[in-house]
């Protein structure tokens, strides 16, 4: 009960995309826990999380080639869409991504305070010459940035970076990003070579999530990405060793 509505979104997310890969097998069963899990989803309203479920969900349905499963589940999530958005701080926490004023140095808006700790990020990156300060002063030096230039309150609170790839940026510089990426990229390659289209998406959902959640900050957020990728790695290995035996 007292976790963070991001994490929950990202839980409620890779739900919804195994509920997708099954294919609603167990028709009343799985459209009631998607209706429930996609509901709550929009409720929650992590602008960044429903976005990358949307781009990557329609990603998935368009490979799978269920023209019927596809116009169902379009109506359904616009219809819960339209309703959730009659919700005013629904409504207000989307429409903020619309408005320059909102998120341009706006530290009294979540798209605004993003927008402050991804430039203060930056910045404290390149005042190391791209070589981070250590895992476990990457934190302080931030928090000491974000006090010099004159948000007490985000300093106070130890916002982290908001951006996965800043945050290990912030912790090993530039040369950790490349190793990351290079081993996001390896794993693609690898998923695509063995047609693993469902390891495909989930890697790039958590990608996308990656470019407004610090996610691997905490340890719930390293356990889901961890089960997950391993899961499907695993299953690209099985897949090709099965095939080798045949």
């Amino acid at each position: 009960m007292n976790e963070h509505p991001i994490y929950i979104s990202i839980f409620f997310s890779v739900a919804l995309f195994f509920i997708l890969i099954e294919g609603f097998k167990n028709k009343i069963f799985n459209f009631i826990l998607f209706l429930v899990l996609i509901s709550g989803l929009l409720i929650l309203a992590r602008k960044g999380v429903v976005v990358s479920f949307c781009i990557l969900s329609g990603i998935l349905l368009f490979l799978k080639r269920d023209k019927k499963q596809i116009a169902k589940l379009v109506f359904v999530f616009i219809s819960l869409m339209v309703l959730s958005l009659s919700i005013t701080e629904i409504r207000n926490r989307f429409s903020e991504i619309f408005d320059i004023n909102s998120i341009v140095n706006n530290k009294e808006t979540s798209s605004g305070i993003r927008y402050i700790l991804w430039n203060t990020g930056a910045k404290v990156i390149q005042k190391s010459d791209y070589l981070g300060y250590g895992i476990g002063d990457a934190q302080a030096v931030l928090s000491t940035q974000l006090a010099a230039d004159g948000y007490a309150v985000l300093s106070e609170e130890n916002y982290n970076a908001h951006n996965q790839f800043l945050q290990i940026g912030l912790a090993i510089g530039i040369v950790g990003i490349c190793l990351y990426l290079f081993s996001l990229l390896y794993f693609i390659r690898v998923f695509i070579k063995r047609k693993n289209a469902e390891g495909v998406v989930f890697l790039l959902f958590f990608i996308f999530v990656f470019l407004f959640e610090s996610v691997l900050e905490r340890q719930n957020g390293i356990i889901i990405y961890s089960f997950t990728s391993c899961m499907f790695i695993y299953a690209s290995e099985f897949d090709k060793n099965r095939k080798n035996e045949i």
